[in-house]
């Protein structure tokens, strides 16, 4: 059931507005399935797409523009942890930044007065590269290396903005057709994706899930330090890298390691701010 937030007189989940004010209906109690409602005033949900970890996924449709979209809706149990709710909100900062062809688009984050958090994204009307493989098995090598391209792409935006997806997966490459019949590929989920502005929250988040900080502090130096060595990283992803590590080194007790890479970040992207801040507050006398 629905019911009007002005008159409080109630409705079936089919109305989507009160005929006595014109107010959009609200559920009656926080309901798990949202089909048939009207997220956040605008988004009429149609059916439901999916459910993962973090929440469900719908298909809505705007009740002015008419525009279908892909809402993600967090899980009404995950909304008191604030890690979710970061994570969450991050997906949706970090993917609205890149515009992109091969990256889904986003058009709206936020919560509803009913306390749901949703993310409303571009409806992409294809399947994820899982269910291609498993339906056909090793594909021929020129489609491969058209969908693998179109992957890079879509990356390369990603990391020109300073965002890493962290979790590239055939489950997070959507596969569309276009007209001559050849692959499209959208890229989505950069639920866990960082930028540099959060590098030192990282550390920070990571030294909580570890009980010896020193082995934490060397694991993440260590994997930084590999990227920043490895042959053919690019210079801005070697300047991340070399942030990751000077804050590992900091927490290492190393000044001198840390001020060095501080200042290696600096100079690898010197328009990046929160290297250079990082570098004043290490590399003083």
């Amino acid at each position: 059931m629905k019911i009007c937030p002005v008159c409080s007189t109630e409705y079936p989940d089919d109305v989507r507005f009160c005929p006595n004010d014109g107010q959009t209906l609200r559920a009656c109690s926080p309901a798990h399935d949202l089909v048939g409602q009207v997220v956040a005033d605008r988004y009429h949900v149609l059916h439901k797409l999916g459910e993962g970890g973090m929440g469900q996924v719908y298909l809505a449709e705007h009740v002015k523009m008419g525009r279908k979209s892909a809402i993600k809706v967090m899980n009404p149990a995950m909304v008191h942890d604030p890690d979710a709710v970061a994570r969450f909100n991050r997906e949706a900062a970090n993917a609205s930044r890149i515009t992109h062809p091969n990256v889904c688009a986003i058009y709206d984050f936020g919560e509803t007065p009913e306390g749901l958090i949703y993310l409303a994204m571009e409806f992409i009307e294809g399947e994820p590269l899982t269910d291609l493989m498993e339906r056909e098995g090793a594909l021929p090598v020129h489609r491969a290396v058209s969908i693998c391209v179109q992957v890079a792409d879509a990356l390369q935006a990603a990391h020109d903005l300073g965002i890493v997806h962290r979790d590239l997966k055939p489950d997070n490459i959507m596969l569309t057709r276009g007209r001559d019949g050849v692959d499209l590929v959208n890229v989505v989920d950069f639920g866990i994706g960082i930028d540099p502005a959060r590098a030192y929250e990282l550390v920070d988040d990571l030294f909580d899930k570890f009980s010896n900080k020193v082995l934490a502090a060397a694991t993440i130096r260590d994997s930084a330090l590999d990227i920043y060595r490895a042959p053919g990283v690019r210079p801005k992803d070697r300047a991340f890298a070399a942030y990751v590590a000077s804050n590992a080194y900091a927490r290492l007790d190393d000044r001198g390691k840390a001020c060095q890479y501080a200042q290696e970040s600096a100079r690898l992207d010197p328009d990046n701010h929160p290297y250079q801040v990082l570098q004043n507050s290490l590399c003083q006398p």
